[in-house]
């Protein structure tokens, strides 16, 4: 059924990379839609003023020369906006293309908030059955014709076509209620007003459930905490996770972090503080480590139960012995560890004597600094990039950024600083917010940041 009485703006972008906090816009197209037929459209490349990784270009087809001379995202905001005005944004995927050009507005100090419709998701509900819903996949399966793949204007015009087949398809009214916001009529909503949803920012950060005592009953981070909450409280009780439990929500409050990594440390200290009954918390607590140590100058890697009151914190963390000493034995069979300096038994094959026995004095074996030389290198990858450092990431606001400081090895604390002011570094560390939850759990969570967003923000001290 179409909705004549409603303009929509459906939209797609090609950006440097998967990450809205890291990456740019670098293509942007607009279809108005009026419901019916495309009524206006708009087209552009983008200059994103950072390059364009190889193996973008190598999927968009839009390289660094392509873009040196295109409108910088500044120059074209006013015609989006105008554009965007008083019509709901449509994208396949809608969550990644409202949150780069969110992210481009916020750099603007301009505040972007407007109602979404997901064609994936419409799809899902009103189409179902279709073994995949990326937009070559199920374009292909409808019989809609997609030209100029990963390129804005290409693969908008498919999704013109999949929307309007939507539109002509939903005989539920199944996109008047997501306009509606479904969340209000769900049945897991039934104690929320609208004013509940309303209020949740559009950012990065943890929103918290509350029963109708006002007892936290779930938590979670989120990049987008209205989006995440409208899609939790949107399903139905058997869809959803955590099914009847939510219908129990009296409340909702959150807390903005601007920081995704902050979030993700925050969720986890309040995990452990609140100890939410609807959330599934792993109380299996890390057990084993794997630590470094000194054997007459080599380095060697020794599994050991993790204490309290250790001096020194493990290289990487397990739950039980089992799981340590196979990591353990991978990096004798991989990284050519010695299988003696790791523990194993004096005639354990190993990488270096290509898998005969080793009968040799280890100090007789390989040169001491050859082999620590070695062993540091593959154990850089488990370990941060420095002793003491700063990460630097997004604040909760635009005039203000959020440092995560790594001292001795060992996460220390998080904070806010204003852009406007000069702060040394010891003036940093006196106003940090100290991490109180499982340091462990917190240096995974960092590394495996770091290891996705290598373009991170780094700087020593």
């Amino acid at each position: 059924m179409a909705l004549t009485k409603l303009m929509y703006a459906i939209i797609d972008i090609e950006t440097t990379g998967g990450s809205y906090k890291y990456g740019k816009i670098t293509e942007i197209a607009i279809f108005i839609h009026n419901g019916e037929k495309v009524v206006d459209k708009f087209e552009s490349l983008v200059n994103p003023e950072i390059p364009i990784p190889d193996y973008v270009a190598k999927l968009t087809g839009i390289n660094d020369k392509m873009v040196a001379t295109a409108p910088k995202f500044y120059e074209i905001a006013r015609e989006i906006v105008h554009l965007l005005d008083n019509r709901t944004f449509v994208a396949h995927n809608a969550h990644f293309d409202y949150s780069f050009v969110k992210q481009e507005f916020k750099s603007l100090g301009y505040e972007f908030r407007k109602k979404r419709l997901c064609t994936v998701q419409l799809a899902r509900k009103i189409m179902p059955g279709y073994p995949s819903y990326s937009l070559g996949d199920i374009c292909k399966s409808l019989h809609l014709p997609i030209s100029e793949r990963h390129r804005a204007a290409g693969d908008a015009a498919a999704t013109v076509l999949l929307f309007e087949k939507l539109l002509h398809h939903d005989r539920e009214g199944i996109i008047n209620e997501h306009l509606r916001n479904v969340v209000h009529t769900s049945p897991l909503a039934r104690h929320l007003s609208s004013q509940h949803i309303d209020i949740l920012p559009e950012e990065t950060g943890i929103f918290y459930f509350h029963d109708t005592q006002g007892t936290v009953i779930y938590l979670e981070k989120a990049n987008d905490i209205h989006a995440r909450v409208v899609h939790l409280l949107s399903e139905t009780p058997h869809e959803s996770r955590k099914g009847a439990a939510f219908s129990h929500i009296g409340d909702i409050s959150f807390e903005v972090c601007g920081s995704e990594l902050i979030a993700e440390l925050r969720e986890q200290e309040e995990l452990e503080k609140l100890q939410p009954a609807f959330n599934k918390i792993n109380e299996r607590s890390k057990q084993y480590g794997v630590f470094i140590h000194d054997y007459n100058g080599y380095v060697q890697l020794v599994v050991q139960k993790i204490k309290a009151h250790d001096i020194h914190a493990p290289l990487t963390v397990f739950e039980n012995q089992r799981q340590a000493e196979n990591w353990l034995k991978r990096r004798v069979d991989n990284d050519g560890c010695c299988a003696v300096l790791c523990g194993f038994p004096q005639h354990t094959p190993c990488s270096y004597h290509r898998h005969e026995d080793c009968s040799t004095s280890i100090s007789l074996a390989q040169d001491v600094n050859y082999y620590n030389q070695k062993i540091k290198n593959v154990l850089r990858k488990y370990q941060y990039p420095h002793q003491n450092f700063f990460i630097r990431g997004e604040g909760r606001e635009n005039s203000e950024f959020s440092l995560i400081c790594i001292q001795n090895n060992v996460l220390k604390g998080y904070g806010y600083f204003s852009k406007d002011d000069s702060i040394g570094n010891n003036d940093i560390l006196e106003q940090l917010q100290p991490y109180r939850g499982d340091t462990l759990t917190a240096e995974k969570i960092i590394r495996q940041f770091l290891k996705k967003h290598s373009t991170a923000k780094l700087y020593r001290f």
